[in-house]
């Protein structure tokens, strides 16, 4: 039996300032891309909603990734979180494996932005996963995001291809593991001009 390769992931020159929510390149300081160019796409998304509950929203959202990141990195499990749970059921169930948490791609020009979970199926294929706590889907924002992850990832790992996107939305006892479809360079492009 022929001895599956091992996928090794090129490291980003871009540091993230988590409790800035800061990306630099050196000295220079980059753009994120959810709250750049995500709202330049789709402006109307979250119009409508107070502060407040947006922020509240992206605390818990955050708390989420936390616990998703802590039980990929060091296996710390949350008992009776149904979020973590269907979290579990959905890498065993797809038989996916994380390769990186957070994995930042970039431009290197003038934006960054942290990939949630890059993972392999049991083909070996690449699949970029985008976590959601949102009480619905916005599928045209998530699968923009997940396009621009995928065309830098593809740049900084050239031997590499991403087969997949996917968004995966936990929200209490809810959970929607969902395919999407890459968005046209031709929309990227004039997105970032």
């Amino acid at each position: 039996m022929a001895k599956k390769k091992e996928i090794k992931l090129t490291t980003s020159e871009v540091v993230f300032i988590e409790e800035s929510h800061q990306y630099f390149l050196g000295d220079k300081e980059l753009q994120g891309i959810t709250s750049t160019l995500i709202p330049k796409a789709y402006p109307a998304t979250y119009m409508g909603i107070d502060q407040e509950t947006l922020e509240n929203a992206a605390a818990r959202g955050s708390f989420m990734h936390k616990v998703v990141e802590g039980y990929l990195n060091d296996g710390t499990y949350y008992e009776g979180l149904p979020e973590l749970d269907n979290f579990i059921k959905v890498m065993a169930d797809n038989k996916l494996t994380c390769l990186a948490t957070e994995y930042i791609v970039s431009d290197n020009e003038r934006f960054a932005s942290a990939i949630d979970l890059v993972m392999a199926n049991k083909k070996g294929e690449i699949c970029l996963v985008d976590l959601k706590r949102t009480s619905e889907l916005h599928f045209e924002e998530v699968a923009l995001q997940l396009s621009i992850y995928k065309r830098w990832f593809e740049r900084m790992n050239p031997e590499l291809d991403v087969a997949h996107i996917y968004v995966l939305r936990l929200r209490d006892n809810e959970c929607d593991f969902v395919e999407l479809n890459p968005v046209s360079d031709g929309f990227f492009n004039g997105l970032i001009e």
